[in-house]
């Protein structure tokens, strides 16, 4: 996997196309960015708009590309954003294809061996539009899934993320289930035999988070029948 404790670039090229300082702005149009990492990431492509000053942090028109993976967006962060009183706002959206071997590259350590060997080859898909602060985070879009696995897409907002015992949230859930094998292939021999996920699972509801209590109202539906 990712050693985050040993970085190391090889085969780096930069290529800029304008760079403006004066103090305490910084402006910086990075047309192209190439690298290899010794864990096996390979950058093929990276560029984007950076805009800095002594306050704010833009990040726009980014574009980064593995053989395996794409990713696409924006990022606009207020530098007091985490600041426990007052704080500004980070307002943040992307769209991302990861590929098997990126996904893994940075997961494999912490997901079960019997998981990573069935992890589909289809990438992971994300699109994702969200702004705030830790004091409340509005969720405006978050679609994920996997072709011929799983659709999910949550709305809505969460507040107090600082720690779970004032977690407060309400989101909106939304998702198609197709083939979940992967997600029972970790369970052992004979209990894998009982446990069976439906193709074909719809499911529409609203989740509640208040501190340790959670309260979940959910519809599912399969085929020609439906529990709530």
């Amino acid at each position: 996997g990712f050693d985050y404790n040993h970085i190391c670039l090889d085969g780096v090229s930069v290529g800029v196309d304008s760079l403006k300082y004066k103090d305490p702005e910084l402006t910086l149009n990075i047309r192209s960015v190439t690298a290899h990492e010794q864990s096996g990431l390979n950058i093929t492509s990276l560029s984007g708009k950076v805009y800095m000053d002594s306050l704010y942090l833009s990040l726009q028109n980014v574009n980064l590309a593995t053989p395996h993976s794409t990713i696409s967006g924006g990022v606009n962060m207020d530098f007091d954003a985490f600041d426990e009183v007052h704080p500004g706002k980070i307002y943040a959206k992307a769209n991302a294809s990861i590929g098997r071997n990126d996904l893994l590259l940075f997961a494999r350590d912490y997901l079960p061996k019997e998981l990573v060997s069935a992890w589909p080859y289809a990438p992971l898909d994300a699109n994702i539009v969200a702004q705030g602060n830790m004091q409340r985070l509005d969720i405006s879009t978050c679609n994920v899934g996997i072709p011929s696995v799983f659709n999910a897409s949550v709305s809505g907002f969460a507040a107090q993320l600082t720690g779970m015992d004032k977690l407060r949230a309400e989101l909106k859930l939304d998702a198609t289930t197709y083939n979940m094998s992967i997600f029972t292939a970790f369970l052992d021999k004979d209990t894998r035999k009982m446990v069976s996920i439906p193709s074909g699972i719809v499911a529409h509801g609203d989740v509640q988070v208040a501190g340790p209590a959670y309260d979940a109202q959910m519809k599912l539906s399969q085929g020609g029948g439906y529990a709530n």
